[in-house]
């Protein structure tokens, strides 16, 4: 979200983050690096971390650890949304990846996230595809091609093409 804010006021020219297809983008291009699929996220101490797969019924009887982002973030109605409908018995807000992470750990919640947002090898989390829907997170290059800056966009259709990126719509 400070990325974010930051493009949006002119105070950075690219930004390199992990976006889906809900977000709202307004005006900017998005070039994408690769696709990541979100998936449901428990820690090894969370009882479903013996099991193969999960059901939606599982994730209603558990609390869902959100990523607290306003309304503004998405452009999609919160009826529509992916986030605002996962199916859960309480929805427990956090302000930030790291804390969401370390409530993860305690084994009493789920989150649901890309496998990209974590490095596998340390991470004692076991993941899950998200029952019935596919959502799709990008790995992106953001970038205002209005931007003033003196060949911008020349380095940014240069990375497009020296990479074979993709651009996502983020048109509203």
């Amino acid at each position: 979200e400070e990325g974010k804010r930051l493009l949006w006021e002119g105070k950075i020219d690219l930004l390199l983050t992990n976006t889906h297809q809900e977000d709202d983008w307004g005006s900017f291009r998005c070039l994408s690096f690769g696709e990541h699929e979100a998936r449901v996220i428990v820690s090894l101490l969370h009882p479903w971390a013996i099991r193969d797969q999960i059901t939606a019924e599982d994730m209603r009887r558990e609390t869902f650890l959100k990523m607290d982002v306003g309304s503004e973030h998405y452009r999609v109605p919160a009826a529509q949304s992916f986030y605002e409908n996962i199916p859960c018995r309480d929805v427990f807000p956090v302000t930030n990846f790291d804390t969401l992470y370390a409530l993860l750990q305690q084994g009493n919640a789920f989150a649901v996230f890309p496998l990209a947002f974590v490095n596998m090898d340390r991470a004692k989390i076991k993941s899950f595809p998200f029952p019935g829907r596919t959502f799709l997170y990008h790995t992106a290059l953001i970038f205002n091609p209005n931007n003033e800056l003196k060949g911008l966009n020349q380095i940014t259709e240069e990375i497009r093409e020296e990479f074979d990126l993709k651009e996502i719509s983020v048109t509203t």
